[in-house]
């Protein structure tokens, strides 16, 4: 803050003004190993995680305005596996997902997201795939979500998840039973039974209120297939 390039003059007669920054991050105690446990000195025996063996790690980006729909997102799937004894989360897939409708509402942006996804690799191991995929929001949820949150019941990961998921929605509706006086959302609509025909489109998500209650906002039911 206070260098300045050669041949620069300083203005001292313009006050300085106070920018407050604030910082997000993980850190560990000197002597302490990634799980937390202290390091003794012993070699240490890799002990199966107690968490589920896959991880669905993701975020989402949305426009600046009240709504706050979704624009795109980025994703990674990852399993554990043993490395030099210890347990380790090791990227499976990597891609972006994008709205449903971005290609007509925001061509150039969705261009952007084409154009990175071909350019770059994904940072996933050696001897996985590695194409950085680009998925619709629907694709997103019915190749990545579904299968890893609700088929293997994956451990969902993202900062302030509850919003982020939101986002992913289609609608959401008053929450009942155990749940009430909370909301649940919408992921996956069921076809029409006697027709195949899927429902009619429904309306944009609606903006949560500002304390985004989480009560039923996590829930997603084994019972809800999508829609192929």
């Amino acid at each position: 803050m206070g260098a300045r390039m050669s041949g620069e003059t300083t203005d001292t007669s313009v006050p300085p003004e106070t920018l407050t920054v604030a910082y997000r991050a993980w850190s560990e105690r000197a002597g302490q190993r990634g799980g937390g446990g202290r390091t003794t000195g012993r070699k240490e025996r890799a002990e199966e995680p107690q968490w589920p063996g896959g991880v669905l790690v993701f975020d989402c980006e949305t426009t600046t305005d009240e709504r706050q729909n979704l624009t795109f997102g980025v994703y990674r799937l990852c399993r554990w596996a043993v490395v030099d004894g210890v347990w380790r989360l090791h990227c499976a897939e990597e891609g972006l997902f994008h709205a449903d409708d971005l290609p007509e509402t925001d061509p150039a942006g969705y261009a952007a997201l084409a154009e990175f996804a071909r350019s770059r690799r994904a940072d996933v191991g050696r001897g996985v795939d590695g194409t950085l995929h680009l998925r619709s929001r629907h694709d997103f949820l019915n190749d990545v979500f579904y299968p890893a949150a609700v088929g293997a019941r994956a451990l969902v990961v993202g900062f302030n998840l509850p919003f982020d998921l939101s986002r992913l929605a289609t609608d959401w509706r008053a929450a009942r039973g155990d749940y009430e006086g909370g909301f649940s959302f919408t992921y996956w609509e069921y076809a029409d039974k006697a027709s195949g025909a899927p429902p009619e489109p429904l309306p944009p998500p609606r903006p949560h209120q500002a304390h985004r209650q989480q009560t039923g906002a996590d829930r997603l039911r084994r019972d809800a297939r999508p829609r192929q």
